[in-house]
Formats: C-alpha cells, sequence, structure tokens
C-alpha cells in the first residue's frame, strides 16, 4: 500500500480521518481547556491561604491588582467582564474577605475617584497562587503541546 499523497485528503492525519476541522475538535478543545482551567482553579484556591476566596472571579481580581496595582473598578469591571452592579458585589466580597482595599479621592482629577488594592494578605494571597502555577509548568507544556496537535490536525 502506498502512503499518502499530497492530493489525498488523510494526509497529515494519523488516523487516517480527512484532514480539516471535524466537528468535534472545537469541543475536545473546550474539554481540554476546560479541564486545565479547572485542575489550575483548585491549585489556585487551595494555596491560596482563603478558603473563601474561591470563584474565578475573586481569583482573577486578585492577580489582576497583584500584577497591575491600584486599579479602578471600572478596569477590574472589564478585566472580569462583570456588570457594574456585578463588580460592586464583588468588590464588596473580597473586602469582607480582607484581600482589597477601596481608597476614595485618591484618584488625580477626580475626587470621588476610587482605587482597589491589596492588602497584605492579598498580597500574601496572590503570591501562593502564582507559586501553585509556577508548580504546573510542565502541565502547562504538555497542554500547549495536545492543542498544538488538535490545531494541526
Amino acid at each position: 500500500m502506498e502512503g499518502p499523497t499530497t492530493s489525498d485528503s488523510s494526509a497529515g492525519r494519523a488516523d487516517g480521518a480527512p484532514r480539516g476541522d471535524s466537528p468535534d475538535r472545537g469541543q475536545r478543545i473546550l474539554v481540554i481547556l476546560g479541564a486545565f482551567g479547572h485542575k489550575a482553579h483548585e491549585a489556585l484556591v487551595e494555596q491560596s491561604g482563603n478558603p473563601d476566596l474561591v470563584t474565578n472571579a475573586q481569583v482573577l481580581i486578585v492577580c489582576e491588582l497583584a500584577l497591575r496595582g491600584p486599579l479602578r473598578p471600572m478596569d477590574l469591571q472589564v478585566s472580569a467582564t462583570l456588570t457594574s452592579g456585578g463588580t460592586t458585589k464583588l468588590l464588596d466580597r473580597l473586602e469582607e474577605l480582607g484581600v482589597i482595599e477601596r481608597a476614595y479621592g485618591q484618584v488625580d482629577g477626580d475626587r470621588r475617584g476610587i482605587l482597589v488594592s491589596l492588602t497584605p494578605e492579598g498580597r500574601e494571597a496572590a503570591a501562593r497562587m502564582s507559586a501553585a502555577l509556577e508548580g504546573s509548568i510542565d502541565a502547562v507544556r504538555a497542554l500547549n503541546k495536545e492543542l498544538t496537535g488538535l490545531l494541526e490536525e
């Protein structure tokens, strides 16, 4: 039996299936990303040192503030893709948990402006979460290899 030729529609596929976008490829990518995201989130929550810091949005806000420093609620709203009301509720909860604080009147040119920043406990939680993900570099490499394989199908 001869190998595939350039005109063969199964060229490049180990399983002999036609090359191109298979209907389930997108679903497989979503499953892989979802599973990785779930595992990463579990590691972040476990290492945060705060058992109440559990939602994706909470973790995202803490990490965003750790990376960028104090931000206005509007900037966090965009990052977390929440409504203004949802952002306010999220910030209220993070403030209750002691990981963020709001400073009023701290925005140049805006007396009513609010800046949100991490507390020392919030910075510690962010550092722990970062360390947890640093331990997952091999898993990220494996994920990258798997996704690259799917994209090359």
